[in-house]
């Protein structure tokens, strides 16, 4: 019987660890929301539809996405495709804590993304 319970704990413990990071293409970062956002029609004229911009709370930097993807060899994927066009290219990991409490995703689209800080969870 404890072999059971043993079993059903781990795949409890699975499931409720569950990977809900979203990754974003950065194609660019700006420090004023402007540049950002011409920088997003520019791209959306390229034929990049989901392009958008992802801030990061306590950073002075707008990123411009290309893309964002919920699996992560989708993003490398699409970055090794566009990086000769987009050189400099890279990935930004999106781990914060609206993403990781089983909320349903929202749709990407080009509304502004936040993206608030993971909370420092090791004990003093």
């Amino acid at each position: 019987m404890s072999q059971t319970i043993g079993a059903f704990d781990i795949n409890y413990q699975n499931k409720s660890q569950q990977n809900n990071d979203v990754y974003h293409v950065i194609v660019a970062s700006f420090q004023n929301e402007v540049n950002a956002i011409k920088k997003i029609n520019s791209l959306k004229n390229l034929g990049f539809i989901d392009s958008k911009i992802v801030k990061i709370e306590n950073s002075k930097f707008i990123r411009v996405s290309l893309k964002s993807f919920e699996d992560k060899s989708d993003a490398n994927i699409f970055l090794k495709e566009n990086i000769p066009t987009f050189n400099g290219a890279w990935i930004l990991v999106d781990s914060t804590v609206s993403q990781t409490t089983n909320q349903p995703k929202r749709s990407f689209n080009s509304n502004p993304t936040k993206i608030a800080p993971k909370p420092n969870l090791k004990e003093p």
